[in-house]
């Protein structure tokens, strides 16, 4: 043990072999070389790599880009957002007397239409009573009138063409003038008072036809009246639905027909309705599908007779056309809660818009902290917030947090009039 003990403690003294200052100036070299190798790999390998998306500068601008992608294509269409925001005729177009007072000429006109048609045979209006006259050259010249209002109102007047309402307003107009106006001074100049030949005429009778189109101005009374078109709205959604379940009831219907024409051969009952297939399914649309006095076709027909006449009872009277009403009330549920929210927007835009027109004679602006404040301290403006179901104390609660600028105490950010109208839509209601 000792001398194993000697022998590592004078192992430990020997020095180590120096090593030459070549080898030390090779290594650095290989050092250097290999760290500028890898320095060159790193910065290759950065350059192929795909750009990286510009990152947001801040949380607003990322919620504002959210919302863009969410909502874009889902804005709620105002046509009173193309109008001029100063003038005469933006001003009574956007009129609530004046929105109401058409409503209420299309409403009379429409009834004005059943007695004119009754009462009024002359083949024109040259040769009407005085009244049909008189009052077909009042409602012509208000509807023109109104028209006229509404396109000087547009601030772009080719922005009143993609209107659908105006384009269909347009052309009932122009039927109408082409009938009462231009009509009767063809009529004039031509010296014709009997106008024999013009009532003889088939171009005369499909004109005096096309005055009966224009009861379709009470199209525009379900703008009045949401309800009606919602329910409009949902039948349209639910036409596949409908197409769907009309398919299926035709072919249970022509199934059945073919076996009611074999099991009623010969039978008192299959001779009088059943006589053929086609025959067949409509006595069974009749009788089995509608319920239409069920119990008489029965009481003509054989035991099995009876027993398909009560198979396509339940299947298209009971199952497939109850299953077609279930499922148009899901699809009016539904229309009807976009349509509300919808409706609940342009409430509560038309309000907003209201009150910025009020107080600075504008219907859209940017909005601070301090316009906030100014705008709820007046009784008339925080009449129409509460009017639209926004909670006006919660706006106040919130008003520090949603002008506060990120990163600056100080400094207040103002915010545009979609954004604001977004806040007082999340306090609507709460």
């Amino acid at each position: 043990m000792s001398a194993l003990r000697q022998s590592a403690a004078s192992g430990w003294d020997q020095e180590l072999p120096e090593v030459p200052s070549s080898n030390r100036k090779s290594n650095f070299r290989d050092i250097a070389s290999r760290a500028a190798t890898a320095s060159r790999t790193l910065v290759s390998r950065l350059k192929s790599r795909p750009p990286r998306v510009k990152a947001l500068k801040d949380s607003e601008e990322l919620k504002s880009q959210l919302y863009r992608t969410i909502h874009e294509g889902k804005a709620v269409y105002n046509v009173e957002s193309l109008y001029k925001e100063v003038g005469v005729t933006q001003r009574i177009a956007r009129s609530p007397f004046f929105q109401n007072m058409t409503l209420f000429m299309i409403l009379s006109y429409a009834l004005w239409l059943s007695y004119d048609t009754d009462a009024n045979d002359s083949p024109t209006l040259l040769e009407a009573q005085v009244q049909f006259q008189v009052m077909e050259h009042v409602f012509c010249t208000y509807f023109l009138i109104e028209l006229v209002i509404r396109f000087l109102a547009f601030k772009r007047k080719r922005n009143a063409f993609s209107d659908g309402w105006f384009v269909f307003d347009l052309f009932l107009v122009t039927m109408g003038v082409a009938e009462a106006w231009i009509m009767s001074i063809v009529l004039l100049l031509s010296r014709s008072q009997d106008s024999s030949v013009f009532a003889n005429s088939s171009s005369l009778r499909l004109l005096r036809l096309l005055r009966l189109s224009r009861i379709a101005r009470t199209a525009r009374l379900l703008r009045a009246a949401p309800e009606l078109m919602i329910m409009v709205k949902g039948m349209i959604a639910a036409a596949r639905s409908m197409l769907t379940t009309g398919v299926l009831v035709i072919a249970v219907l022509y199934v059945f027909g073919i076996a009611m024409r074999q099991a009623t051969a010969g039978t008192e009952g299959g001779d009088q309705y059943f006589g053929s297939v086609w025959k067949s399914m409509f006595s069974l649309l009749v009788y089995a599908t509608l319920l239409d006095s069920p119990a008489e076709v029965m009481e003509s027909l054989n035991e099995v007779g009876i027993v398909l006449f009560l198979l396509v009872i339940a299947l298209s009277a009971l199952l497939l056309l109850n299953m077609l009403i279930g499922v148009m009330c899901e699809v009016v549920s539904g229309v009807s809660q976009t349509e509300r929210e919808s409706m609940a927007e342009t409430f509560v835009r038309e309000k907003v818009q209201k009150i910025m027109f009020q107080r600075h004679g504008v219907q859209s602006m940017s909005v601070c902290r301090k316009e906030l404040l100014d705008m709820l301290h007046d009784r008339q403006a925080t009449s129409l917030l509460n009017e639209a179901g926004v909670d006006v104390i919660g706006l106040v609660d919130v008003s520090d947090f949603i002008f506060h600028r990120d990163g600056n105490d100080d400094d207040e950010k103002e915010l545009s009039f979609e954004d604001f109208l977004r806040v007082v839509m999340t306090l609507r209601g709460s």
